[in-house]
């Protein structure tokens, strides 16, 4: 089970739930309202990317709000010789400790 399905699993479970996992893997949001046709599915998505795609759908915030990992992957030599990915990681770094996700290190 990846680490999305467990913290889905672990979600639900808190509110008495247990999910039926469907055999198809959907990426994306209007890939994802397909599955939704057959009025027994949820579609767990980001803020960002709902409110832009409801067609008809109904978008609602999680209750309680809960954190997810997100992670970001580069080659490490990318950081060193890429300008534009040490920007990124100085921006997302810088965004991270803003936002109090994590502690500036000295």
């Amino acid at each position: 089970m990846s680490s999305w399905n467990t913290w889905v699993t672990s979600y639900l479970a808190d509110a008495g739930l247990e999910p039926t996992w469907t055999r198809e893997v959907t990426f994306g949001l209007s890939t994802g309202s397909d599955v939704l046709s057959d009025q027994r599915t949820v579609l767990l998505t980001l803020e960002s990317v709902s409110r832009d795609y409801l067609d008809g759908l109904v978008w609602r915030p999680m209750t309680p709000v809960r954190m997810v990992p997100w992670y970001l992957t580069y080659r490490v030599d990318d950081a060193a010789d890429n300008p534009v990915v040490a920007t990124v990681l100085r921006v997302v770094e810088r965004l991270a400790i803003d936002q109090g996700w994590r502690p500036a290190i000295d």
